[in-house]
């Protein structure tokens, strides 16, 4: 996975499939070659390690070539068009105010295969169903939790008034906002990839 930055930073996680589960990140810079169809990562020895296409990235071997053969389609990234699905969602900040660590993380998981979201609120597991509509908008419906009493149910209460207002969001480098109108952040999220 490859996150490029509007201001030529990239972020990179790297996982060998069938070798190991170990995911190796790393961080940098990058450069467009004159005609804008080649990314050149850390300006290193100005060969380009991508081709770009329509959302999509071909892996160029050493020498700035496009990799052929039965695994070319091994070397290709695609770009990912709904960010917001099966992905860990760490509850951060709530109305403005820093989330301070529970005994369990609140968090929240979009199921896309049945639009369905699954989480934590700090206190009890809960699920109901979301919807994605243009223009970034969304909404949360059908909202059910388990009934267990925690010391401070303050953080549930929030998350889950919340999920009843929510009408649209926002994504930032892995910083996902839950937003009503044009007010601030009523929630943020941090994703968490698993290893």
């Amino acid at each position: 996975m490859i996150n490029l930055s509007k201001n030529l930073t990239y972020t990179m996680e790297t996982k060998y499939q069938g070798r190991s589960e170990e995911i190796f990140k790393s961080k940098g810079t990058f450069s467009w070659d004159k005609s804008g169809s080649y990314l050149i990562m850390n300006g290193e020895s100005g060969i380009p390690s991508y081709k770009v296409g329509e959302n999509i990235l071909f892996v160029l071997d050493a020498e700035g070539k496009l990799i052929t053969g039965n695994l070319a389609n091994n070397y290709t990234l695609t770009k990912e068009t709904n960010t917001l699905t099966e992905k860990y969602w760490k509850l951060i900040e709530i109305n403005g105010k820093p989330v301070k660590q529970s005994e369990k993380e609140p968090h929240i998981i979009l199921k896309a295969a049945d639009n369905r979201i699954i989480g934590n609120s700090g206190c009890n597991s809960f699920t109901g169903g979301f919807e994605v509509l243009p223009g970034n908008r969304i909404s949360f419906s059908k909202i059910a939790s388990t009934r267990m009493a925690c010391m401070d149910m303050s953080i549930e209460d929030q998350l889950f008034n919340i999920l009843s207002t929510v009408d649209n969001f926002s994504l930032s480098e892995g910083i996902l906002s839950l937003n009503r109108a044009k007010m601030a952040p009523l929630a943020r999220f941090e994703v968490i990839y698993l290893k």
